[in-house]
């Protein structure tokens, strides 16, 4: 596949240029940031082997040995970053641990009841309808769960592509363009693409090798969000995500309205 990569000589253009540099326009509070963040500037340029391009980072002619990233740097006075071992790193630094951030929140299902609260007078009853599943020939009730590898378990049920909630939604809204002719050409080819491709489609061909013979690989999936269709639903039916549960998550089931710049918006808590 023809591919045109720029590196990026952009980073390298400004005042603190290198591959480390300080940025101290981090106004984020949070308290796992800082007014300053450290950068990383990593040179990337394309490399043609073998009829495929790939990206590499570019070490300006270090020796192997002399590549890769330290685990800790010490900061000199004019902001100069310098890799030192672990040895060399006060004992108070090497027993932090980068942490998670806290109060993360989990998605609940799409209920009135669990979302709402106890607050019912001012409010306006959203409508979920989109979620309901009572024609079983474009909806599946039952509920799957499948576990991340951050641990975080997703419940998801499989709906018909063009009976999706968003679908549903957009329908009403824009019923001059989600028109069932509109949505019944989707359909058949979102069903075509399943028919066809199945699960071996290649769309970038994965690399064999570089220069040093070292083995290159694209990326990895969550191996959790890599889920297989019921019997009967291989074509054309995709899974919607209806909960998200984290480890250390907590439920949201409240939601209230605050004044911005732009007007109400709502707001979880």
């Amino acid at each position: 596949m023809p591919m045109h990569i720029e590196h990026n000589e952009h980073l390298y253009e400004r005042e603190n240029a290198g591959v480390f540099s300080f940025d101290e326009g981090d106004e984020r509070e949070h308290p796992f940031t800082n007014t300053e963040s450290f950068e990383i500037h990593i040179p990337l340029r394309p490399q043609h082997t073998n009829g495929e391009t790939s990206i590499v980072i570019d070490w300006g002619g270090a020796e192997v040995e002399e590549r890769g990233w330290s685990t800790y740097y010490e900061i000199l006075d004019d902001d100069t970053l310098i890799p030192v071992s672990a040895s060399e790193v006060p004992e108070t630094l090497t027993e932090l641990h980068y942490g998670s951030v806290p109060e993360t929140a989990d998605i609940a299902p799409h209920e009135i009841d669990a979302t709402l609260g106890s607050d019912r007078e001012n409010w306006v009853d959203p409508d979920f309808s989109c979620y309901d599943c009572e024609d079983m020939s474009v909806c599946d009730p039952k509920v799957y769960e499948t576990v991340l590898d951050d641990e975080s378990t997703v419940s998801y049920q499989w709906f018909r592509f063009r009976d999706q909630p968003l679908f549903q939604g957009l329908t009403i809204d824009y019923p001059d363009v989600y028109t069932d002719a509109y949505l019944g050409e989707m359909q058949m080819l979102i069903e075509k693409m399943h028919r066809d491709w199945g699960g071996s489609q290649k769309f970038l061909e994965q690399p064999q090798s570089n220069d040093q013979g070292y083995p290159l690989h694209l990326a990895e999936i969550d191996h959790g969000l890599l889920v297989d269709p019921p019997e009967g639903k291989e074509y054309g039916w995709v899974p919607i995500v209806i909960q998200v549960e984290h480890p250390d998550g907590e439920w949201i089931e409240d939601m209230v309205t605050r004044e911005t710049p732009i007007g109400e918006l709502w707001d979880t808590h």
